[in-house]
């Protein structure tokens, strides 16, 4: 999980996954989940669907979730959920969302 803002981030991971990244490699995915974040704004007005509570990008191996704090803020969190498993379904991608937004979202005063 990566809780990150503007300038600033911080990661939780577990060891073998923190292992497999640099420093660089986050700030690089932190940007990226940024830049894709601010055409959201557009996005969630476009789409007749209601307020737009997070993207999930499907891997082979992980769902990766990004959840803004609030459009067009620049912060927010990124949680993968690994898939490479018999245990991991899309129900966990639906408790992850649903967990930020009834747990940490208050929270966070949104």
């Amino acid at each position: 999980m990566t809780r990150y803002e503007t300038r600033a981030f911080e990661t939780r991971m577990r060891e073998d996954v923190r292992e497999r990244y640099t420093d660089d490699e986050d700030r690089a995915i932190v940007d990226d989940v940024i830049v894709r974040q601010l055409g959201l704004l557009d996005t969630e007005r476009r789409f007749d669907a209601g307020r737009l509570e997070a993207t999930v990008d499907e891997f082979e191996r992980a769902w990766v979730i990004a959840w803004p704090d609030g459009l067009p803020s620049k912060s927010g969190f990124i949680v993968s959920v690994q898939r490479d498993r018999d245990v991991a379904i899309v129900e966990d991608v639906e408790a992850t969302v649903h967990y930020l937004n009834d747990d940490v979202e208050p929270v966070l005063g949104g």
